[in-house]
């Protein structure tokens, strides 16, 4: 279920190269957001990344648990899995494919917990 991070990244790739619009005294067109914060003295703009250790981000990265490829609960995954399995249900290939299987997943599984 990577659509969701799909389109994510897509909205993050549009928004970061768009051009800016000018501000009502006309400055400030023409930018875009990835030049300013990758580059910003080009535009006569404040820097304001920071710069960390290669050790630092070493160790947030072994403190930190990386965030799950698919869904966080292992027995709404499995018992998602099973559902598609049994019923052959391919995987969403669109977003509006993704939240019509969600909702369809959602109920099923809760249905099956009315009958416990």
């Amino acid at each position: 279920m990577n659509i969701v991070q799909e389109n994510l990244n897509n909205v993050r790739d549009e928004w970061n190269t768009h051009i800016l619009q000018s501000k009502r005294d006309g400055i400030g067109g023409g930018r875009r957001p990835i030049l300013l914060y990758t580059a910003p003295s080009i535009f006569d703009a404040n820097d304001y990344l920071c710069a960390t250790d290669d050790n630092e981000i070493k160790v947030c990265s072994e403190q930190t648990i990386p965030k799950p490829t698919f869904c966080a609960d292992k027995t709404v995954l499995e018992l998602s899995t099973l559902y598609m399995d049994e019923h052959g249900i391919l995987g969403p290939t669109n977003v509006a494919e993704a939240k019509d299987l969600y909702i369809h997943l959602r109920q099923s599984i809760r249905d099956q917990l009315d009958l416990i």
